[in-house]
C-alpha cells in the first residue's frame, strides 16, 4: 500500500503521510488523550508533515467547495467498538475494550480507500470490515476482540 505523493484531509483524527487534521477537538479533555495540535505533533515527530485546522465537517457549503477542487469524500465507520480511550474512558472499561476490535482495521481499511483515485471513489459511506471483505481479508480475528464483540451503536447488527 502506497500512498506516496498524496495529501489527506481527516476529520475526526484528532487522537492519533502528508496529513491535514480537520477536527473540533482544539482543547484537552480529561477523558481522551490528545487534541488535534498534539496528534500533529506526533506525525511531525514521526517524520512526517502535518497542518491542524480546526473546522467543522457539517457545514455543507465547506465540504462541497472542497469536493469541486477534487477532494474525495467518503465516511468510513467501525462496524464494532475500536479500542480506544473514548471507549475505555466512557463506554465501559476494561470489558468494552474486550469486546472491541483494535484501531488498525480502520487504518487499514482507510488505507485501503485511500488508495483508490479521487475522482472514482467519492460519496460514498464504508464500514471498516466491508472495505476489507471487498480487498480480500476474510480474516478479521488479528484485529483482536477477545470475546464477543460489541457493535457500534450506529451500525445495524448482522442477520
Amino acid at each position: 500500500m502506497c500512498l506516496a505523493g498524496r495529501t489527506l484531509l481527516m476529520s475526526g483524527g484528532s487522537r492519533g503521510a502528508n496529513l491535514i487534521l480537520l477536527a473540533k477537538s482544539d482543547t484537552p479533555d480529561r477523558r481522551l488523550s490528545g487534541t488535534i495540535h498534539t496528534a500533529a505533533a506526533a506525525i511531525e515527530a514521526a517524520g512526517g508533515s502535518a497542518l491542524a485546522v480546526v473546522g467543522d465537517v457539517r457545514d455543507e457549503a465547506s465540504v462541497q467547495r472542497a469536493v469541486e477542487r477534487g477532494v474525495a469524500a467518503n465516511c468510513l465507520w467501525p462496524e464494532t467498538y475500536i479500542a480506544t480511550d473514548a471507549v475505555k474512558n466512557i463506554l465501559g472499561g476494561e470489558a468494552a475494550m474486550d469486546r472491541s476490535r483494535s484501531p488498525e482495521i480502520v487504518a487499514d481499511a482507510a488505507t485501503t480507500i485511500l488508495e483508490r483515485p479521487a475522482s472514482e471513489c467519492t460519496g460514498n459511506t464504508f464500514l471498516d470490515m466491508e472495505v476489507l471483505h471487498d480487498a480480500g481479508v476474510t480474516d478479521l480475528s488479528p484485529y483482536g476482540g477477545a470475546g464477543e464483540l460489541e457493535y457500534d451503536i450506529s451500525v445495524d447488527r448482522p442477520g
